[in-house]
C-alpha cells in the first residue's frame, strides 16, 4: 500500500510540474523531431523541473496576497489531490516552504523505467540515504499529521465519536513512536542556530515538545469522553498552534 501511495504522489507531482511549465513557458517548436515529447515534469532536453520555480509559479494563484494558498485558490488544479499531504502544519493553507519541502521529498529521484522512456536526471547533490530510525520518525509524524488534520474538521459529537477516538489514539501512538526515534533526526538550520552543537539540549527540547503534544492530545481525548465538544475543539486548536510554532525548529530539515 505504501508503494502505491508513493507512486500516486509521484504521478501527481510530475503532472503538476509539467502543467506549471506549460502555462508559463512558450510551447516548444513542433517542426523538429521529438519536439514536445519530453517526460512529464521535465523541461525540453530532459532537465528536471526546479522545485523553487514550480513553487514560485504556483504562488501566483495567491489572489488575496496573504502569502499562502487556500483550497479555493487551488480549486480546479491538479495539486488539490495532494493538498492535505503538502499541508505539513495542518492549518488548511499551503505556504511556499511547505510546497518546496513536499515537492523535494515526494518527487521521484534517480531514474525509474516507464517515466517518459528514460531515467530522470540525477540531482546535483543526491539526497542522503536516511537510516531506518529516521524513516520511522518521518513515518510516525506523517501519521500524526494525518490524524490531526482529521480532528481539525470534526464536530466531536455522537455521530463522529468512534472516528474521533480512533484519530486520537492514532495521534497518541504516532507521537510515542516518533519519540523513540528523535535521536536519529538531523538538526534543522533553525535548531542549529538556537542550540549550536549542543545535541543533548536539542534532543531534550524536542522530547519536551513531544511530551507536551502528547499531554495535550490526552486532554482532548478526556474532553471528548466527557462529552465536552467545545473543550475538545479548543484542545485541537492548541495542538495545531503548538505544531505551527515548533514545525521549523524541530521538523523541517
Amino acid at each position: 500500500m505504501n508503494l502505491v501511495r508513493t507512486l500516486a504522489f509521484a504521478s501527481v507531482l510530475l503532472t503538476l510540474t509539467a502543467g506549471v511549465h506549460a502555462q508559463n513557458e512558450p510551447e516548444p517548436p513542433q517542426d523538429r523531431p521529438g519536439a514536445g515529447q519530453d517526460a512529464p515534469g521535465r523541461r525540453p532536453g530532459g532537465r528536471q523541473a526546479d522545485p523553487a520555480r514550480v513553487v514560485e509559479r504556483m504562488m501566483r494563484a495567491d489572489t488575496d496576497g496573504d502569502g499562502r494558498l487556500s483550497r479555493e485558490e487551488l480549486s480546479g488544479g491538479r495539486f488539490i489531490a495532494v493538498f492535505d499531504q503538502a499541508d505539513a502544519n495542518g492549518d488548511g493553507f499551503l505556504e511556499a516552504k511547505e510546497l518546496t519541502l513536499f515537492i523535494q521529498n515526494r518527487a521521484p529521484r534517480g531514474g525509474r523505467p516507464g517515466m517518459g522512456g528514460r531515467p530522470a536526471t540525477p540531482a546535483a547533490t543526491p539526497p542522503k540515504d536516511t537510516g531506518p530510525s529516521e524513516r520511522a520518525f518521518v513515518d510516525a509524524m506523517d501519521r500524526a499529521g494525518k490524524a490531526l488534520r482529521g480532528l481539525r474538521r470534526t464536530a466531536f459529537d455522537a455521530d463522529t465519536f468512534d472516528r474521533d477516538l480512533k484519530a486520537l489514539l492514532d495521534l497518541e501512538t504516532s507521537l510515542i513512536d516518533a519519540r523513540r526515534n528523535i535521536a536519529a533526526v538531523p538538526m534543522s538550520d533553525a535548531a542549529r542556530e538556537k542550540f549550536g552543537s549542543d545535541r543533548i539540549a536539542y534532543e531534550r527540547a524536542f522530547q519536551i515538545h513531544m511530551v507536551t503534544s502528547l499531554m495535550e492530545t490526552l486532554e482532548v481525548e478526556m474532553a471528548m469522553l466527557k462529552g465536552d465538544s467545545e473543550k475538545a475543539k479548543e484542545g485541537v486548536a492548541k495542538l495545531l498552534e503548538s505544531r505551527n510554532e515548533s514545525h521549523e525548529l524541530f521538523e523541517q530539515q
